[in-house]
């Protein structure tokens, strides 16, 4: 019998194919809504015994508060269904924050007597209410621990969906801004638009009177010319302008489906003998660096070292081609110093390169959290993090490059970035 190849060694950097991103945001959205549903039912005794343990130890727990938790996480899962964005490690700090702060100012209308008895009960903030509540009340009295309970529901809001305190207050301010505009204009729309010599043509056709022919004197017509005077008169004569309202187009929203979406993780090798590579290579000529965090870019990965006391930095940059040789990668790029940091980056070229898609960049906090509608998206730098500009703080803009590097595409990202953000009113175009 032929005997069987032996299994060839994987690499070191080999990594299993894992379902792709659409999956997994699908998966998350799809679990998010079926336990708000699974929630809602057990609250009303309808989802078996697993429906009443559930109910028990939340109310337990939190209280009444927990009546809230099937909406949080429908809303949570319609912003993922919306956003194509997943929940971010760093948010959870938030959540944590919002409900220790809502528990425990719920559990506030409680007396110091009687909270634990609500807790057992299942009222107010439940025990985490209590846990929470009353040790402050010892440490700030009872209007104290409300400020700070406050400050911490608004700052877990701040992190929960990574915003600032005026796009927050705005969010909040604007529903009823909307409503009281609409109440007025309600009350102020008139049913004449015309104006015809300061008086609505309305109201000017209903003072004029049909003359009553019946009975009048007839007189034959004089065919005389008109004196000169007469007709000097006329011509001084200056008819009242119409005074038009001018209304504005209303702004059409643009899908955010119409771009496509692109798949894919950049690959940037072995980080971990990377970084020994590096460092023994310096170490070869007699350099002696601490190395620091990795940052994976959609291009390139950036090491950053430290080094030690005394060291050039020129001595570093010079070695730019010997560590492009025991990388096996070029070419590589030095950045001495990082800006703002007393760091030394490397960036080298991943092994496989991520597309950097736009409906991406325009759904991002960075973008969303603008404050001119004059805000382009430019890409991503070399942490992974979303890059926006403001045009408006740019007096000239010098798009450069050799054939092939994307100034076409960069160009057509400033203008779909503006057309996103602007209405047909506010933005005009002369392109020559």
């Amino acid at each position: 019998m032929p005997r069987k190849k032996e299994d060839e060694p994987r690499p070191k950097n080999y990594t299993k194919p894992g379902l792709a991103p659409y999956t997994k945001h699908g998966l998350a959205v799809v679990f998010l809504f079926a336990l708000s549903l699974i929630l809602f039912l057990s609250f009303f005794g309808l989802a078996g015994v697993v429906g009443i343990f559930i109910k028990k130890y939340l109310l337990l727990s939190i209280g009444w508060p927990s009546y809230a938790i099937p909406v949080v996480l429908l809303l949570v899962g319609y912003v993922f269904l919306v956003t194509e964005q997943l929940f971010q490690p760093r948010q959870l700090l938030g959540l944590v924050l919002l409900l220790v702060g809502v528990t425990g100012l719920v559990h506030s209308g409680f007396a110091i007597e009687a909270g634990r008895a609500a807790a057992a009960a299942g009222r107010g903030g439940g025990y985490l209410g209590y846990i929470v509540l009353y040790p402050l009340i010892q440490a700030l009295g009872k209007w104290g621990s409300i400020v700070l309970l406050v400050a911490l529901v608004v700052g877990g809001i701040l992190i929960l969906f990574e915003t600032s305190l005026a796009e927050l207050a705005a969010k909040i301010v604007d529903p009823f801004r909307r409503i009281w505009s609409a109440f007025g204009k309600i009350h102020t729309i008139k049913p004449t638009q015309i104006n015809y010599n300061g008086k609505p043509l309305s109201s000017t056709a209903s003072q004029v009177n049909e003359p009553n022919l019946v009975g009048a004197e007839t007189k034959p017509f004089d065919r005389r010319p008109l004196a000169s005077s007469a007709l000097a008169e006329t011509d001084k004569v200056q008819l009242p302008l119409l005074e038009i309202k001018k209304t504005r187009a209303p702004k059409v929203e643009i899908p955010m489906e119409l771009l496509s979406v692109y798949d894919g993780e950049p690959t940037a090798g072995d980080i971990e003998a990377n970084q020994e590579k590096i460092q023994k290579t310096l170490q070869n000529f007699g350099i002696e660096v601490e190395m620091g965090s990795v940052n994976v870019g959609p291009t390139v990965t950036q090491y950053t070292l430290k080094p030690a006391e005394g060291v050039k930095l020129v001595s570093i940059t010079a070695l730019s081609n010997d560590l492009a040789l025991a990388l096996a990668a070029h070419p590589i790029r030095i950045e001495a110093p990082i800006p703002g940091q007393a760091l030394v980056g490397i960036e080298v070229p991943n092994k496989t390169v991520a597309t950097v898609a736009l409906r991406e960049m325009l759904t991002s906090t960075e973008f969303k959290s603008r404050r001119s509608n004059l805000t382009v998206a430019i890409g991503k730098d070399v942490a992974g993090r979303s890059v926006v500009a403001d045009i408006d703080r740019m007096p000239h803009l010098l798009i450069a490059g050799a054939t092939g590097t994307g100034k076409s595409v960069c160009i057509n990202g400033i203008i779909l970035s503006l057309l996103y953000t602007n209405s047909a009113d506010e933005l005009k175009f002369i392109i020559v």
